[in-house]
């Protein structure tokens, strides 16, 4: 039963990633389940969106496994694959007066063959990914006329009309206000329990992660330092092992969640 678990899971084993003659990730082993959500987080060139870009076959992995359902995604054909995993990468390409309805639709290529239109199914399922998105009001609306947040969730209603098994995240909440932030976040673990739908995203902001996530992956250096839930994973001694800050985690009443309160930079010169 372990084993059929295991095998619908995304696997990564010993991977090695970067750019041409440029290794980034080293022996990297992670598994992604599905139905939860995933965080990769650490400093600013640690390799986590470098993991999520050859994760899902972005970037040609380097060396190491990455297995779908006990399969080589390397084999897999390219439709296949994103019928299985779709990506929101950090920025986005929105061709010009295209509406929002017109948007999502696009996530159902992977379904259609070269010689088919629009079919009824797919239409339902665009119906779908706008009202699961929270964005069918604004479907006829140019995507040029909308706020980051909105755009962000019409990007996001894209992605879902794949009708993916899992859904990778690169900093989805970057540009974006608190406001917009705790929306897409909602959004997230929205998707996540009510359609079960494996969520992994790259996130800069550790409360965020800690406060949707149900696994944690550290990462610095190009390699894993930590995995696990979020209160095993974000600790003090490991913000000051990874990210070279002080900082204090308080726990609040009547709050599932701490807060963390930064002190100062310690080993750092600051240049003002």
């Amino acid at each position: 039963m372990e084993t059929m678990k295991k095998e619908k899971d995304l696997q990564v084993e010993h991977l090695r990633a970067g750019y041409d003659d440029c290794v980034i990730i080293e022996d990297m082993d992670i598994c992604l389940k599905r139905h939860e959500i995933t965080t990769l987080i650490g400093p600013n060139g640690c390799g986590k969106s470098t993991a999520l870009k050859t994760i899902t076959r972005i970037l040609r992995k380097l060396g190491g496994n990455i297995l779908l359902e006990g399969k080589n995604i390397q084999k897999m054909p390219t439709k296949e694959l994103a019928k299985k995993i779709s990506v929101l990468s950090q920025s986005q390409f929105t061709p010009a007066d295209i509406t929002v309805e017109e948007l999502v639709a696009y996530g159902r290529i992977p379904w259609q063959k070269w010689y088919e239109t629009e079919g009824t199914e797919d239409k339902d399922v665009v119906d779908w990914a706008l009202q699961a998105a929270a964005i069918d009001h604004m479907r006829k609306r140019r995507v040029s006329s909308l706020s980051g947040g909105e755009r962000q969730r019409a990007w996001i209603a894209t992605a879902l009309a794949q009708k993916p098994e899992f859904l990778f995240l690169d900093e989805p909440t970057t540009y974006l206000d608190i406001a917009h932030q705790i929306e897409i976040m909602e959004l997230v673990k929205e998707l996540n329990h009510k359609f079960k739908i494996g969520i992994v995203m790259v996130l800069h902001d550790i409360e965020q992660a800690m406060e949707v996530s149900d696994q944690i992956i550290v990462l610095k250096d190009g390699k894993k330092v930590a995995h696990g839930t979020p209160l095993e994973i974000i600790t003090e001694q490991m913000i000051q092992d990874v990210y070279h800050v002080s900082c204090q985690i308080i726990y609040l009443e009547n709050q599932s969640k701490p807060v963390i309160a930064y002190h100062s930079l310690t080993n750092r010169k600051v240049r003002i």
